[in-house]
């Protein structure tokens, strides 16, 4: 009797449990995108902020920004005449000024302050980078 030898079947992976990842990190990806929007003025701030902040994009993700980073914006100046950088968003007792919505040099000072802290920049380099590109502008 010959004596055959047995092969050993191939088993079909399981694709299930990678269509399933898959379809996880697909869906918290989406949902991620939905919830956070594309800029971050479309990102819910925790304080309800002022009919005037939603002028336009730009002006809406700055307004955004002072109430998420407002110890940040307090310690950098602005050179359009306001005390503070937060100044021309809130004055002293927490309350919106829409000083900021009539001033680009507060705008994208705010824009550009947020984009060197999220970079992980520290506030004297912050500082610095303000005073280097806004302090010599005098066309406000």
């Amino acid at each position: 009797m010959v004596k055959r030898k047995r092969v050993a079947k191939k088993e079909k992976p399981n694709y299930t449990f990678v269509f399933f990842t898959i379809f996880i990190f697909v869906s918290a990806v989406a949902a991620y995108a939905l919830l956070s929007g594309g800029s971050m003025g479309e990102q819910k701030s925790s304080i309800p902020l002022p009919d005037y902040a939603y002028r336009n994009q730009k002006t809406l993700d700055a307004y955004t920004i002072a109430t998420k980073i407002p110890e940040v914006f307090e310690k950098l100046p602005c050179y359009c005449g306001c005390k503070s950088l937060l100044s021309c968003f809130l004055d002293g007792k927490g309350r919106f000024t829409d000083r900021a919505v009539y001033c680009d040099a507060c705008i994208n000072e705010a824009l550009d302050a947020y984009t060197w802290y999220i970079d992980g920049l520290s506030l004297n380099e912050i500082r610095q980078r303000i005073d280097e590109k806004y302090g010599s502008n005098t066309s406000r």
